[in-house]
Parts: C-alpha cells; structure tokens; sequence
C-alpha cells in the first residue's frame, strides 16, 4: 500500500493510526537519532512527532507533495527545535576554554551587526519562496540538495541549476 493509500484510509477511519504508527516510528527514530544524537532524546521527540502527525493529519495534502517529504519536515522541525533548546541553555564561563568565551562587543559592533542583519532580511524579502527556502535550507540549515528539494516541493536538478545557480563552485557541493 501507498504511502497516499495509507494516509487516506487512516484519515477516513477505515485502518487505525496506529498502523501509521507502526509503519514510521522506526524510522522517524531513525531521523531524529541521526540528528540529535542521544537515543533518550530522540525517543522523546519520537513521540512528539508522532502525536504532532496525528494532530495534523487532516491538514496533509498530497497535492502538495508526498507524505514521506512531509512527514520528513516534521522530523526536522522538531530536531531544530530541541537542538536551539539544547544550544540556548546557559553554559558557565568558568567551565569554557579560554577561545570559547564570548568577549564583550561595543557599540559599533553592535550596531554593525544590526546594519548586516537589516540588509540580509531585506535581501531574503526580495526573493521568491522557492529561491528563500533553497538558500536557507541549503546555506543555512546544511541540507543536502536532495532535502532542500523535498521542503520547496521541485526536483533537485530545479534546485541545483535554477534557484542555485553556481551551487556546485561554492565551498564544497554536498551530494545526498
């Protein structure tokens, strides 16, 4: 059966969610292990990925895309979230290395920082959807090609020859 089979029995209440359930938990584990790399934490963001699905399910549209390609921005959504969580946890400064300790910026830092940042969101504005979530995913978020692909909804050749022009020059072209 169909990823589009399945979803579809479930969401008109001919199979139980619970069939999805034993069809992805393994591999939305998987997903999350590969990222967060700590098997307590993938497990509990196992469960909520999967009590997020079943909330969302209704919503899903395969016209959109695939349920795998869904399913999959799901799993990395909440990989981000908890991985920002476990970044943003205050840290001593006594238990860093020296080089690792951040220094105090003055007023022209800051305000220089904030000159960049206001010209690269006005930059972002100015592209298409499609351009903006290539460059972020790709440049940005580290995705392979192959992910940026699946989160904009076009193939990879789309991504690498139109939205990403002159990808494979810069730095290094990170194949899926």
């Amino acid at each position: 059966m169909s990823d589009a089979e399945l979803v579809g029995r479930v969401r008109d209440g001919t199979l139980d969610f619970a069939e999805l359930v034993r069809e992805y938990q393994p591999q939305v584990y998987r997903w999350l292990f590969v990222k967060v790399r700590n098997a307590a934490e993938a497990e509990e963001l196992t469960e909520r990925v999967l009590v997020q699905l079943y909330e969302q399910l209704k919503v899903f549209n395969p016209e959109r895309g695939s349920f795998y390609a869904w399913l999959r921005s799901i799993v990395h959504n909440a990989a981000v979230s908890a991985l920002r969580k476990r970044r943003s946890a205050p840290r001593s400064l006594d238990l860093m290395p020296e080089a690792e300790v951040p220094s105090v910026a003055g007023p022209e830092e800051i305000f220089a920082a904030r000159v960049r940042r206001a010209r690269l969101y006005k930059a972002l504005r100015r592209l298409s959807p499609l351009e903006r979530g290539a460059i972020l995913g790709f440049h940005v978020r580290n995705l392979p090609l192959k992910e940026v692909a699946a989160e904009i909804g076009c193939c990879e050749r789309s991504v690498r020859n139109h939205i990403l022009p002159g990808v494979q020059n810069s730095l290094h072209y990170r194949a899926a």
